[in-house]
This record gives C-alpha cells, sequence and structure tokens, in this order.
C-alpha cells in the first residue's frame, strides 16, 4: 500500500483513501465492527496512521539525498532547489516542496536549514530517530483531540500510540486465547458486545435481559454486578486475583480501565487467564440470552 509514496507528490485526497483503506484493513485484522473509531482502528496494533508513516518515508529518504558525496549531481541539485525555495516565496511544488511542507509540519525545518547551510548532515539513525519521536509526538496530540470525538473511546484517549495492547501479544503468544482476547479489546475501545452498545440498542432494550434488576447490560454490570453470574463470576475473581494483590479494591471500585487495559505487572499466561475467565462468563451470557 506504501510501496513508492516517498517520491509521489500524494493529494490530500489520494492520502485520505490511503487512510481509509488502512483503517479498514486494521478493524478485518482485529474482528472489530464498521462502526469502531477512527483511533481505534489501528492504534492498538500499535500503528501510526497512513499519513504519518507516508510523511517518515518521505522525510527519511528526501534526507538520505542530503548524505550523497558532494559530487553527486543529485545531491547538487537537490541543495539548489531547497536554497531556491527556502530563500523565496515560490509555492512549494514537486517532492523538494513537499519535503519542505513536511519538515514544517513536524517542526524540522530549522534542523534542515541548517545542515543545509552548514554541510554538517546528521547521521542516518540520529536522523530517523528525531524523525521518529517528531511525528510520534504530533500522533499522540492528533490522537487525544480526535479521541475526544467518540465517547466510547474513553479508556484510549491517552493510550501510547505505537505500542501494540498486550490483548494483542497474549493471543500471539497463546492462540487459544484469540477470542478472549478480541473479547477484551472489544471492551477496551466501547465496542462491547453487549445491550449497552448505543450503536445496536436503545431505550429500555439495554437493560440486561438474564437478570431482573432493570439495570443496563453495561461493562461494570456484566463484570461486578449481574446476580445471574455470580457463581460464574468466582473463575474470573480468582484470575484477577493472580494478576493483581489489589484485587478487592479493583472490585470494590468496580475498576473497568485498569482490568481491559491490563495495567498489571504480570505474565502473559496469567493475563490469557484472565480474559478466558471473562470470556467463559460472556458464554454462559450468551446462552442464558438464548434460552430467554
Amino acid at each position: 500500500m506504501f510501496y513508492g509514496t516517498e517520491v509521489l507528490n500524494l493529494s490530500e485526497k489520494a492520502v485520505e483513501r490511503i487512510e481509509h483503506e488502512h483503517r479498514k484493513f486494521g478493524r478485518r485484522l482485529q474482528y472489530l465492527p464498521k462502526t469502531t473509531a477512527n483511533p481505534s482502528a489501528y492504534c492498538l496494533l500499535g500503528w501510526p496512521s497512513a499519513r504519518s508513516h507516508i510523511d517518515e518515508k518521505c522525510l527519511s529518504f528526501q534526507y538520505g539525498i542530503m548524505r550523497l558525496k558532494s559530487s553527486c549531481i543529485f545531491k547538487q541539485a537537490f541543495i539548489y532547489r531547497m536554497t531556491d525555495l527556502l530563500s523565496s516565496n515560490e509555492e512549494l511544488k514537486g517532492p523538494t516542496g513537499q519535503f519542505i511542507k513536511t519538515c514544517r509540519k513536524y517542526g524540522l525545518i530549522t534542523s534542515v536549514k541548517s545542515s543545509v547551510e552548514n554541510g554538517a548532515v546528521k547521521s542516518k539513525l540520529l536522523w530517523k530517530t528525531e524523525v521518529k519521536n517528531a511525528i510520534k509526538s504530533n500522533d499522540q496530540y492528533l490522537h487525544r483531540l480526535e479521541t475526544q470525538m467518540y465517547k466510547k473511546a474513553i479508556f484510549i484517549r491517552d493510550y501510547d500510540i505505537g505500542k501494540a495492547t498486550v490483548w494483542w501479544k497474549v493471543s500471539m503468544k497463546h492462540l487459544s486465547s484469540l477470542k478472549p482476547c478480541i473479547l477484551m479489546v472489544k471492551f477496551l475501545i466501547g465496542e462491547e458486545p453487549l445491550r449497552s452498545n448505543p450503536a445496536y440498542y436503545s431505550g429500555d432494550d439495554r437493560q440486561c435481559k438474564i437478570c431482573n434488576t432493570g439495570e443496563k447490560e453495561t461493562v461494570g454490570h456484566f463484570m461486578f454486578k449481574c446476580p445471574t453470574l455470580h457463581e460464574s463470576r468466582i473463575q474470573f475473581y480468582e484470575a484477577l486475583k493472580n494478576v493483581t494483590p489489589l484485587v478487592h479494591t479493583l472490585i470494590a471500585i468496580e475498576d473497568i480501565q485498569t482490568i481491559v487495559r491490563a495495567e498489571f505487572d504480570s505474565s502473559l499466561i496469567l493475563l490469557a487467564r484472565l480474559a478466558d475467565s471473562v470470556h467463559c462468563m460472556y458464554k454462559i451470557r450468551s446462552s442464558l440470552m438464548c434460552i430467554s
């Protein structure tokens, strides 16, 4: 999808089409519904946005030209064009113009100007690190802004961009826990397959149908309160006890966020058992829904 994008002068419309397919593939890979919020489509995989990936390829490729030998005609032409564009009010067009605009976007233009004027070009590793840090900082800021538009994305608003969620790491290590991990990811991004999901239910239809409490079937009700799931919840509490010594505190305050984000210093096998116990509760809930 991104092959050759570092030398193509893509329009905003073309980048948006690539971004759309990028999010679409991310949803399919994670077994997520089409209604999933855009930031949730790829951030939990540790992926950057398509736009950021294209920008990183552009910055790395173009700066690489500056590291060529001084006698190289490609470097001479690039430096001449760079100097001309930086010293004039000419519209920024072509690959060099796109490179300058991208540098300004991420606050790297001062560093590039210094390299052009002094001839002190940074090493490949140093420039790559600088670019990655600048893009990640920008992505983190945009992620916070974008997730504020989605109420259901509350648990991932301060998520560390570029880092895959631990649930996908668990599923890769323990393939039998794939479905449980998918369920935990859906809880994490607000796409829970429960009746509280406003994308599918509204009004009285959002009430729990396997108990007579009249409460909405939220994640909190499902995990901690529903009396019908009391016996199966024992396994969940035991698994939770194995991953954190603060189990009683989490249960007392119904800390869903800590559980679905897996904010525990625990092994993958114990987290797999935690996900399995939640999935077991969900299967019992589904079977009771069929009976009722």
